[in-house]
């Protein structure tokens, strides 16, 4: 039996630790750029010059990130890995307040689609970040992870609910979601707000805070083979991206490297930092006329270049393997999963697949191809609106797992090393020719 994590594993547990939400994604991220040499470039400033960076990475909002490695001559393709930083989850309400039954509750809105059953009577806190009065009439803002306030969301006795035992749990979104902060004192007044001021030492503007699970992120089974976590969709996807990207170098065949990590995908991505919005499309502009290409030299590159969409994929649940197309099952350990859908929720076509293939079967890594039985509705990806936005080939691609969306989910170490694997060989090896006859 495995007693101690590998670096590998240590490395993934502790990025999941260590990003609670997206904007702490984001400067984690942006921290572990820094220390490979990446410059910080700004929207809001001049870019000329970019030519003397080589490698750079940009943040929009505080919870996108764009990362790119020039190439040693003039830009010919790209290679491009796009993600996402949020999970499903519960977000903090601008007044979250509530007195009730002598204690002092906090009230959250629903983010995406989680396992709402699965936040209940859990070690709670609050995360995210808190826009701030300053001196001078500036606003300031700061990232919060309060791990020393738990808060709980009990749920109601067995006792006082004999139908859930029947019938299964059901929750009210807007009532049965409190968390309890402490008991209701007379002296309380907006003790939330309070506490809250008290760690940043300003007046607060406006928050962005979400209710994160204190539980850390551990290795599971037997053998130390799983991993349960909360966020591994997508932070997953994301460290792998990161793992293979900040050490490469600049590609001497005309290959301009890079990754999208946006937010907002878990309700829809239409945002201003989202992959709806146009975070990709203005970057690329400003890099392409930094550089003296015009627009036609940029749509002429679009068309020799490949991305990959990297999110987390559905593995066949071994008590519910009825829920899954049988003709396609996919097992934890086995490889990464190449996403399939007519409907184009994902990107993948034989082209994409094609490639992809080629260059895991190259590289001697399994995989493994999934698509939704045709009675069930199909989740998508970042990677149809890219591919729809850019016309850039594109494959959907990701990690096998289990209790997806719920507050922890379950993946396999091993899928996760074949896929930093895939990511490395795509970044720093020539892609197969695919030639028509």
């Amino acid at each position: 039996m495995k007693s101690n994590p590998s670096a590998n594993e240590n490395d993934l547990l502790d990025f999941i630790s260590k990003c609670p939400t997206p904007w702490h994604t984001v400067s984690l991220s942006s921290n572990l750029l820094k220390k490979e040499g990446f410059k910080e470039l700004k929207e809001e400033e001049s870019w000329q010059g970019i030519r003397k960076e080589k490698k750079f990475f940009i943040a929009r909002d505080g919870s996108s990130l764009a990362g790119f490695i020039l190439p040693k001559g003039e830009i010919k393709s790209l290679k491009i890995a796009l993600a996402h930083t949020d999970s499903p989850g519960l977000k903090l309400k601008p007044h979250p307040e509530i007195q009730s039954g002598g204690l002092y509750l906090l009230s959250s809105e629903v983010y995406g689609s989680p396992l709402l059953t699965s936040w209940l009577n859990r070690d709670l806190c609050l995360a995210g970040r808190v826009f701030v009065e300053a001196k001078g009439g500036r606003i300031e803002s700061h990232l919060l992870h309060l791990e020393e306030y738990p808060l709980v969301i009990p749920q109601l006795a067995i006792h006082l609910d004999r139908e859930s035992k029947e019938k299964g749990l059901t929750l009210n979104p807007q009532n049965h979601l409190l968390a309890v902060a402490s008991l209701l004192h007379e002296s309380h007044e907006s003790s939330f707000m309070k506490m809250i001021e008290s760690k940043v030492k300003a007046p607060i503007l406006s928050f962005d805070l979400f209710l994160v699970p204190l539980e850390r992120p551990r290795l599971a089974g037997i053998n130390k083979e799983f991993i349960s976590a909360p966020r591994f969709d997508n932070l997953g996807s994301v460290q792998a991206i990161l793992e293979s990207f900040r050490k490469e170098s600049q590609d001497g065949n005309g290959v301009l490297k890079a990754f999208f990590f946006w937010n907002h995908e878990e309700v829809g991505s239409l945002s201003s930092e989202g992959a709806e919005s146009t975070f990709f499309q203005d970057t690329l502009e400003r890099i392409a006329e930094s550089l003296g290409l015009t627009k036609s030299n940029l749509l002429q590159i679009y068309r020799n270049s490949y991305a990959l969409s990297v999110d987390q994929a559905h593995a066949t649940h071994p008590a519910f393997p009825e829920r899954c197309e049988l003709q396609h099952p996919v097992r934890l350990g086995e490889g990464i999963v190449l996403k399939n859908n007519s409907q184009k929720k994902y990107a993948t076509n034989a082209f994409t697949s094609a490639i992809a293939k080629t260059l895991l079967k190259n590289e001697h890594l399994p995989f493994q191809d999934f698509v939704m039985r045709n009675d069930m509705p199909c989740g998508g990806t970042v990677g149809s609106i890219f591919a729809a936005k850019s016309g850039i080939a594109t494959l959907d691609i990701g990690c096998p797992m289990l209790s997806m969306h719920s507050i922890r989910e379950l993946g396999c170490m091993k899928d996760q090393l074949t896929l930093i694997s895939f990511m490395k060989a795509f970044f720093s090896k020539q892609l197969p020719i695919v030639s028509s006859k």
